[in-house]
């Protein structure tokens, strides 16, 4: 871990988080947090990361183990990613993979211990990655001393580890334990509910056993804005479930304001009458129906690699509940993928309210204009990257008018 990482993290140190507190991104102190907690892990650390490529925090969580703390890590197809796992197994930390799609973005330090006050839950949208420090915005939750958090996120960590693939490195970190009973409470939802175990061979494989409109998470979704009576404020990467729609078009006929920000790649730009009377457009249907729906720009022509994602995926009700986790507004999420979903009450409500607020209106008023201008003064070739905005329906619609064909693209 280099010099200016470390000043980050014994900096953080002196700034005690509250019990259970949320930091956004970008640089909102993520990365150093996380490292702070590896930092003062005292037994043992569990970790379930879809994308782990942060190499600070990789050689934060190889310091950790080397300490003699029991370091447990659960990859998203770890053969993927042989040099890396072979590289934490050679640096005692055990890891093993999942099929199918590992999402969740979650850490247990010191869980299983005699009390829960030692036990800290770092959950959210956030990946370990530079990008989601520093580039995405992300939600990203610390739970300290939850008994039912703890015990809730220890149960699927167990779960989902007594079923994941061993792999074979040069060393193990730790033995294999045996089966926990899982702990399920009425704050958290976890999309293994949705699967049934099946061994097939030497492996376990997770296959669903409900539609994508019965799971879990998404149910849960949906009745949050059924009871919604004033405000429906969602900040997420994707928009892909008919069931959400629906439920915010119920939402809107009840007089309920719905506000929406979403990347930009979920942008169509098919303004045809044939094209909003698709069930798949589901943003461009809604704010045809009175919903107030922007995106966050930041680039001409969308590129993962570069992209400065919209990377939440939280919901505020009312301004008094929120439901945020890894979990996608997507049949994939629901049904093809195993992720989470938290259930926030209570003061951290208002946190989220400010930072919808803030990247709901991100450039203010001139940003946007002075973007079309600068189109304009490069004859429409660009600007191909800039600071992201957000912008409306039919700002988009003039974005995209204003480029030139071909525009950013390579040829």
């Amino acid at each position: 871990m280099n010099r200016m990482f470390l000043a980050i993290a014994l900096l953080s140190a002196q700034t005690s988080l509250a019990a259970t507190d949320v930091l956004f991104s970008p640089n909102g102190g993520v990365k150093s947090t996380v490292a702070l907690e590896l930092s003062q892990a005292k037994r043992r650390v569990d970790v379930a990361m879809y994308s782990f490529s942060d190499k600070e925090l990789q050689s934060a969580l190889k310091a950790t183990a080397a300490r003699g703390v029991k370091v447990r890590l659960i990859l998203d197809s770890a053969e993927k990613r042989a040099a890396l796992a072979t590289d934490f197994e050679n640096n005692g930390v055990d890891v093993r993979y999942v099929v199918p799609v590992m999402h969740h973005k979650f850490a247990i330090i010191d869980g299983k211990g005699e009390t829960v006050e030692e036990t800290t839950i770092m959950s959210g949208s956030a990946n370990w990655s530079s990008s989601s420090d520093t580039d995405y915005d992300e939600d990203f939750l610390i739970m300290k001393g939850e008994q039912s958090k703890s015990d809730a996120f220890q149960g699927e960590f167990d779960f989902i580890w007594e079923h994941a693939r061993d792999f074979a490195g040069a060393a193990s970190g730790g033995e294999s334990e045996e089966s926990s009973e899982r702990f399920l409470d009425d704050s958290t939802y976890f999309t293994t509910q949705n699967f049934e175990v099946v061994q097939r061979g030497e492996s376990w494989v997770f296959r669903p056993v409900v539609e994508a409109q019965e799971g879990v998470a998404g149910a849960a979704i949906v009745k949050a804005i059924d009871e919604a009576k004033e405000e429906v404020l969602v900040a997420t990467t994707h928009l892909r479930r008919a069931d959400m729609y629906y439920a915010m078009k119920r939402a809107l006929a009840r007089g309920v304001k719905v506000n929406l920000i979403l990347d930009q790649q979920e942008f169509k730009g098919k303004p045809t009458q044939a094209a909003l009377e698709s069930d798949v457009y589901y943003e461009e249907l809604l704010a045809n129906e009175g919903a107030d729906v922007r995106y966050k720009l930041y680039m001409a022509v969308w590129n993962a690699a570069r992209a400065k994602q919209m990377h939440s995926k939280y919901l505020v009700v009312d301004k008094k509940l929120v439901l945020t986790g890894s979990f996608n507004w997507s049949k994939n999420s629901e049904i093809g993928s195993l992720e989470n979903l938290n259930r926030i009450e209570g003061e951290l409500v208002q946190k989220y309210v400010a930072n919808f607020d803030m990247i709901f209106a991100r450039g203010g008023e001139t940003g946007f204009p002075a973007l079309i201008e600068q189109v304009k003064s490069l004859g429409g070739q660009g600007p191909c990257n800039f600071e992201p905005v957000s912008v409306t329906y039919g700002q988009m619609f003039e974005f995209r008018s204003a480029l030139r064909g071909g525009a950013c693209r390579k040829p």
